[in-house]
């Protein structure tokens, strides 16, 4: 079986949907030596770094995923005919997007969230139409759908009308460089921050509506009020849409002093952050799996969430889930946590192995058996 696999979004200062497909396309790699797989890419750079084995090949393409109407217009007119002429059997497009036109092999999309709806308000104008429009159009003309949990799942049936036989709900995972540390390695957290010489809180994510950092902020004034911490509150991400909400929040607050932007930070450095931390809180509205509390949990760190999408299905039990997601309630969460050292040692337990649940092993090899069921089924979209 040839499978053409989109990896454009594996590209420099990716976030959640980019480290998604990349270690899929990792565990695919190390887990499928049977399938021949032609993966394309924007930024061959990222290729380089690989242990690619035979059965895999890059190609170039220029049409960037993110460039519109020029990439539009390519998955509509050139893309297909790529297909045809590298004799595909079937196509994946791990980040939203397969040809709307017809294709001669079937073709499979995944589907991270439907926060264009969930979170219409969160998104400007024309980007939350062009996403809607994009997700309609994916979701009907692929043969098969994966959607990374059920929260995502049930949002394709509810607002999409998608029947539950085109959907699979295929996990993700941390990836194994996120464990817990046997010591704190402070001198390095220094070297990446001064901020991070003391004791700290810490969430991770592009600084947009949705993830909601101006309610985390107003949390973390309530918990320093109320218990006086000597915790920082330590930000990780780069800047997205809209962020003015939480900037402003960051810089107009009266603990201003002890909370610290990061920016985006590379993965390495990111998990020594993850290790160092005393506690991880997500504040967002809406995710459609939650890797970074994932990664948190697999560091062996406490976690606190709120209810947004399937961020309560993706920490279990292992973490606790604030609902409804208010200041004072999360302000509440993150004090008893960090007031009590018996629960923040049972909570790093319960994190470590509701994150060895997940794995990119079991992803690849659930991805696999969807693409050979997918081509046996003969199906090919109109």
């Amino acid at each position: 079986m040839k499978i053409v696999f989109d990896g454009r979004t594996i590209r420099p200062g990716r976030t959640g949907v980019g480290f998604f497909v990349e270690r899929l396309l990792r565990a695919l790699m190390t887990n499928d030596r049977q399938n021949e797989y032609l993966v394309l890419l924007n930024d061959e750079s990222v290729w380089a770094k690989c242990e690619v084995p035979a059965n895999f090949r890059g190609l170039r393409v220029r049409a960037d995923y993110e460039s519109h109407p020029w990439g539009d217009l390519w998955e509509r007119f050139f893309l297909p005919k790529l297909l045809e002429r590298e004799q595909a059997d079937l196509f994946h497009g791990p980040a939203y997007r397969v040809p709307h036109t017809r294709c001669r092999c079937p073709t499979i999309v995944t589907i991270y969230d439907l926060t264009c709806w969930r979170c219409a308000s969160d998104y400007r104008w024309p980007f939350r139409c062009y996403m809607r429009w994009l997700i309609r159009r994916s979701c009907k003309s692929a043969d098969g759908i994966i959607a990374t949990s059920k929260a995502a799942a049930n949002d394709l049936r509810d607002l999409l009308g998608v029947v539950e036989s085109k959907v699979q709900v295929i996990y993700g995972a941390a990836d194994e460089r996120f464990h817990r540390a046997e010591s704190v390695d402070r001198q390095r957290l220094i070297s990446i921050h001064p901020a991070l010489a003391g004791p700290y809180i810490l969430t991770v994510g592009t600084i947009e509506p949705r993830k909601r950092i101006d309610l985390l902020v107003t949390a973390y004034e309530k918990a320093r009020a109320k218990g006086s911490l000597p915790h920082s509150l330590i930000v990780v991400g780069k800047v997205g849409w809209k962020p003015e909400s939480g900037l402003s929040a960051m810089r107009q607050s009266p603990a201003t002093s002890s909370i610290h932007h990061l920016g985006y930070v590379g993965e390495d450095d990111l998990v020594t952050i993850y290790q160092g931390a005393d506690l991880f809180v997500c504040a967002s509205r809406c995710e459609g799996f939650g890797l970074p509390p994932l990664e948190a949990m697999a560091c062996g760190m406490p976690v606190v969430v709120t209810a947004g999408g399937a961020l309560a299905e993706t920490v279990g039990d292992a973490g606790v889930v604030v609902e409804p997601a208010g200041a004072q309630a999360l302000a509440d969460a993150v004090l008893a946590i960090l007031k009590s050292e018996d629960r923040r040692r049972s909570l790093s337990e319960k994190a470590l192995d509701r994150a060895s649940q997940f794995s990119w092993k079991t992803a690849a090899d659930q991805t696999i058996a969807l693409y050979e069921r997918i081509l046996k089924s003969g199906t090919v979209h109109p």
